[in-house]
């Protein structure tokens, strides 16, 4: 069923274009409904009856470069959490580590931005980040807080949203700072437009129990896609809706059948939190997607579905998608491209691929990849690896 929320938000969308009849039942397809459907730019997906493609990773990129990133004491990275790509700088964040490290396209490493402590411009946690390249500005969150600097990492300011919000994930977009609330209670909204300035509460989003089936469980899962270059979108766990944050409207819709319905989530919601965690991961259903990436002809994502991670690919001129098996050769004689991170002003991707996973198939790298043999004499203990796609109807 259609909430008050989002049939409020559509008969909006609908209106501005023009559109005088409105279907509100496409929220809920049927197995003998087509296999897509796109009307006035939303997309609708039913994951259950996607087509099964495999696909070479050529057909959708023409080359790949090896980018390694310089590994010295000060540039360790234990996981690449969030990636984004600026000013011809890689700005990594690393949330086990603690820290928000900078390299240049080359993988040299340049800084860190910010540091362990309590005093201005440092933290204990950080959990987020996000480039306002209007001003030049990274923003980062971290315990509870907007910190704020330039991109040679010097300090700025701090700014505490007011009503003690408890956001984890922040995103800056046309002159306009989004923070996600981490864990929301009862009365409050899932996303909130703040005063970066000040920390005043500018708007708030998304009903928890309407929107969210009710999930106030705590989420480590990205929310924000396509963060930099192009409109954001927003999705937390759960949610069967990517919005669009330009004016907070449907851009891809999955039927609710894809996901855990509200009375399945209100049972986990009585375990503790390790045992949510297994549950949810025995559910055959859509968790929460852990990538997103959108070229002119495509749209690429990574869901996770009983502990699996299944690549989905939708061909936009022909309106069909399907669950996709990679063959990346371009870098290796099988495997798959889980990891791709964010892209760049020119509409390629980057992806990290970390050592313990290389090492699985370090030895089927094709023989003409760039910096091939740097790759085979890599410690095991050696950063990620980045690798830059370009793609073929990229700019």
């Amino acid at each position: 069923m259609v909430n008050r929320f989002m049939r409020k938000i559509i008969l909006k969308t609908l209106k501005k274009v023009g559109v005088v009849i409105v279907c509100l039942s496409v929220f809920t397809c049927q197995p003998n409904q087509k296999l897509s459907r796109q009307h006035e730019g939303v997309f609708f997906i039913d994951i259950d009856l996607s087509q099964e493609l495999e696909i070479l990773s050529s057909e959708i990129f023409k080359s790949v470069k090896t980018i390694i990133l310089e590994t010295r004491n000060e540039s360790l990275i234990a996981h690449i959490s969030e990636m984004q790509v600026f000013e011809n700088r890689i700005f990594i964040l690393d949330v086990i580590g603690r820290a928000l490290l900078v390299f240049d396209t080359e993988g040299r490493f340049i800084r860190r931005i910010g540091g362990l402590g309590r005093g201005p411009g440092e933290y204990r946690n950080i959990s987020d980040f996000t480039i306002d390249p209007v001003n030049s500005r990274i923003l980062v969150a971290a315990d509870g807080t907007i910190i704020q600097y330039n991109t040679d990492g010097e300090f700025i300011k701090s700014v505490r949203p007011e009503n003690g919000i408890h956001f984890s994930f922040i995103q800056y977009f046309d002159e306009k700072i989004f923070v996600a609330n981490r864990q929301p209670k009862e009365n409050e909204n899932l996303l909130y437009l703040i005063d970066v300035d000040t920390g005043k509460i500018l708007d708030g989003f998304f009903d928890l129990e309407e929107d969210n089936l009710g999930w106030d469980g705590w989420t480590s899962s990205l929310v924000f896609f396509s963060r930099l270059y192009g409109t954001p979108k927003y999705m937390r766990k759960f949610m069967n809706v990517v919005w669009t944050l330009d004016d907070m409207t449907p851009y891809i819709t999955f039927p609710s059948e894809n996901f855990p319905n509200k009375s399945q989530l209100e049972e986990i919601k009585k375990l503790d939190i390790v045992e949510q965690s297994s549950r949810i991961s025995l559910l055959p259903k859509i968790s929460a997607l852990t990538s997103f990436m959108e070229t002119e002809s495509t749209i690429m994502f990574t869901y996770l579905k009983s502990l699996q991670y299944n690549n989905l690919l939708y061909k936009k001129e022909e309106g069909k998608f399907f669950n996709v098996t990679f063959t990346n050769d371009l870098l290796h004689n099988g495997g798959h491209i889980h990891f791709l991170k964010c892209r760049d002003e020119k509409g390629n991707f980057y992806e990290f691929i970390g050592m313990e996973e290389f090492v699985h198939y370090r030895d089927a790298l094709v023989n003409d990849l760039d910096k091939r043999e740097q790759l085979l004499t890599l410690s095991d203990e050696a950063n990620p690896i980045i690798f830059y796609y370009e793609v073929n109807d990229a700019k």
